[in-house]
């Protein structure tokens, strides 16, 4: 068999048409572990850790995100100014020409540590004798409610075939970018260097590599540019320091209605975890613990472990089976922290597994992302960041099994909100979450 080899190192040569090109190298560490990114899904690649077409496609989603609002909601002007700056694939149009071409963007990339593979969970014989049963690595610094899709499938447990799947913690690299300093677009002169600086920020501070990003896996640490050091702000300033970079770096102006995006300093999408850590892993382990709470939160009743949330009552009494209190609310509020939503029921009188997902799309990226934010003084803090855009897929959310499922209502009035003790009657699932993350504490 052909072993498979890393790509060349150097950048290729660019068919810009400019010759005013910026090269420019950064080095990072991922400070969370890597999760998934390679050939194999949920893997890191052995052999290309860091690839530039991933990091690439990282900038795609970050500079939508920082400069959409160039374009006044118009999304097929955004589509063609991407794909002039970050490549598509080539097609002819009905006169035979040939439309669309490689990236202006060409990235290299360099490994400089490819860290260790560690696996979050390992398999035991169980308790009582029969079969096996997980168990989570603490010493792995993943936490295990981050790491749920690692473990073991119970189709692996009962054959005693089982793949203990793997992160890579302590990668480091750099990169080298080249790319124009400007480009003509479809709204006139693209600023690329301009762009690409607010789109580098924005990946380094709240987006990273690999899978799970927006659980905080893959987080950056951004270490140099050029040789020189990078200046972080310190744990007492990052909140202000991010505030005045969403200013600098964010556009005014209408993204259109389906793209997710940040927005500048005198919105409400922000939260900061006060009790900073001196290790990224333990900042992300509270930022987690604080994230499993608010979603599993018990109901302070008469009934011992009844969810707080409305949504396991909903599915019984759509499933005809017997509800757990006198009043049902028939709604799905955490469908807003992303789909699909898989509620296990295990009682023999209760319904069976129910999966809440889109109509028409089956999934949906949460709009929250949490990470640990690396500061000059060698702590972390955690960040909450709620990204502007569509909470919910186009068509609305429906339930799987259920072949007759109605449209699911998600929205709470303060009313229905004040049942759930973690929300404190605020209906905005979102905004709730960062009033709740900057209360909490280990």
């Amino acid at each position: 068999m052909k072993m498979r080899q890393p790509p060349p190192s150097d950048p290729p040569a660019i068919q810009a048409g400019s010759s005013n090109l910026i090269t420019q190298t950064r080095e990072y560490a991922v400070i969370t572990p890597l999760f998934g990114g390679g050939v194999t899904p949920m893997a890191a690649d052995p052999i290309t850790v860091v690839r530039g077409s991933e990091i690439r496609g990282q900038m795609r989603f970050w500079w939508r995100a920082t400069r959409g609002g160039r374009y006044d909601g118009n999304l097929a002007a955004m589509k063609r100014d991407e794909d002039l700056i970050f490549g598509t694939a080539a097609s002819y149009d009905k006169d035979g020409n040939v439309q669309g071409g490689p990236s202006v963007v060409q990235i290299a990339t360099k490994v400089l540590n490819k860290g260790m593979e560690v696996a979050p969970f390992r398999v035991e014989p169980a308790r009582n004798g029969r079969g096996l049963q997980v168990r989570h690595e603490e010493q792995s610094g993943v936490p295990a409610y981050a790491a749920f899709p690692l473990q073991p499938q119970k189709n692996e447990l009962t054959s005693g075939h089982v793949i203990l799947r793997k992160v890579r913690q302590g990668v480091r690299f750099a990169m080298t970018i080249t790319f124009p300093t400007e480009l003509q677009g479809s709204h006139g002169r693209i600023p690329i260097e301009q762009d690409l600086m607010a789109t580098l920020w924005a990946w380094e501070t709240f987006g990273g590599l690999g899978g799970r990003t927006r659980r905080g896996f893959g987080a950056l640490k951004p270490l140099k540019i050029q040789q020189t050091p990078v200046k972080l702000p310190t744990s007492a300033d990052i909140e202000d320091a991010l505030y005045n970079a969403l200013d600098a770096n964010v556009l005014d102006g209408e993204w259109p209605p389906s793209v997710p995006h940040l927005a500048r300093s005198d919105a409400r999408q922000l939260a900061f975890m006060r009790e900073d850590r001196d290790e990224a892993s333990r900042c992300w382990s509270l930022q987690t613990d604080a994230y499993m709470k608010f979603r599993q939160i018990r109901q302070q009743s008469r009934v011992p472990g009844l969810n707080a949330w409305p949504e396991p009552d909903a599915i019984r009494q759509i499933s005809k089976k017997p509800t757990r209190r006198e009043r049902v609310i028939a709604k799905f509020p955490r469908a807003v922290l992303g789909l699909p939503i898989i509620f296990h029921f295990k009682d023999h009188d209760e319904p069976g597994d129910s999966t809440v997902q889109g109509i028409n799309h089956d999934r949906m990226a949460s709009r929250l992302i949490l990470r640990p934010g690396a500061c000059d003084d060698n702590l972390y803090v955690g960040i909450a960041l709620v990204l502007d855009g569509p909470s919910l897929p186009p068509g609305g959310v429906r339930i799987k099994e259920r072949q007759n499922s109605p449209t699911l209502q998600t929205e709470l009035t303060e009313d229905e909100a004040s049942t759930v003790d973690v929300l404190a009657g605020k209906p905005d699932i979102l905004q709730a979450f960062l009033d709740y993350f900057e209360e909490y504490h280990s």
